[in-house]
């Protein structure tokens, strides 16, 4: 179904919108001086990722597919985090937001039909109460403010619009631990309740389980790190807005490399760690195990 475009009821803002060719140099980002350093890395983590986004993206088609089961997704819908896009086919017209420039010019290229904006979810440059419904795919987890993103959620639905969001939880990539890897730590699903029922919503469902994705190497394991941002910065668990500014270490591809505490390490720790990540192997391959919460809200 071909989107339709309409006049949005949004404040001046809106005039970043990203509406020429993908093959332009349309792509421009929207108050990078508003974005903490953070961000902006994490910004640039995507961007390089984007090219190779799709090769890696197992756990994202899986919560897509979560979020999607019992979603309405129809009449004005905010893809939060849009990365390259999401087809919405009930949609009547798709607003796409992503920090990333790279993400958002294969957005431009795999539904030319959407309204791109370049901006951060804590601050979206939309009007109140106009949108209908926001989607939100394993994005959210990267706002060093969660609560600030989620009352934007918030304050763009329309009263008795829907949000269904998922994202990534403490206790996620255990594997990781046990192979001596440094890997982000993340928000408790506690905290994010918690900020979810500060907020008055009309009605609330909240969600919480384990995604396990299997890996026939370990390369392909690591590899799909980037497909979440795995190897940025993120915020601790201690508490939900919290973050921690350590460096990443990737390398030009956006491929995660291997650390430990003493630092980078060369071929021979991989090696070693290759066969340490085979005693994890089950017959459906090498896994990695997710928490995910996914929650729906009416405003």
């Amino acid at each position: 179904m071909k989107n339709k475009r309409q006049t949005l009821p949004a404040d001046p803002q809106v005039n970043q919108v990203l509406t020429q060719p993908c093959h332009t140099q349309q792509a421009k980002q929207a108050d990078s001086d508003n974005q903490s350093a953070l961000q902006r890395r994490i910004a640039r983590q995507f961007s390089q990722a984007a090219d190779v986004y799709a090769k890696h993206n197992v756990l994202q088609l899986r919560t897509a597919s979560m979020l999607q089961s019992n979603a309405d997704l129809s009449g004005i819908v905010l893809d939060i985090g849009a990365g390259p896009g999401t087809a919405f086919p009930a949609a009547q017209q798709v607003i796409a937001v992503d920090i990333a420039v790279g993400m958002l010019l294969k957005l431009g290229c795999n539904f030319p039909d959407y309204t791109a904006l370049c901006a951060d979810a804590m601050a979206l440059p939309l009007a109140d109460n106009s949108i209908q419904t926001v989607y939100s795919n394993l994005a959210l987890q990267w706002c060093s403010d969660f609560p600030q993103a989620l009352a934007e959620i918030y304050r763009v639905l329309q009263p008795g619009g829907h949000c269904y969001v998922s994202l990534i939880t403490a206790g996620s990539l255990p594997q990781l631990e046990y192979l001596g890897l440094r890997c982000n730590a993340f928000a408790t699903a506690n905290d994010i309740d918690a900020q979810i029922n500060s907020l008055p919503w009309q009605q609330s469902q909240i969600q919480q389980q384990t995604v396990t994705v299997h890996f026939a190497q370990l390369t392909a394991l690591l590899q799909s790190l980037k497909g979440i941002g795995a190897s940025a910065p993120g915020p601790r668990e201690a508490a939900v807005g919290q973050v921690t500014d350590e460096k990443s270490n990737s390398n030009n591809d956006g491929h995660t490399v291997a650390t430990t505490a003493a630092g980078l390490k060369g071929r021979g720790f991989l090696h070693q760690l290759q066969r340490r990540a085979e005693t994890l192997r089950t017959d459906a391959g090498l896994p990695l195990d997710y928490q995910v919460l996914t929650f729906c809200c009416q405003k």
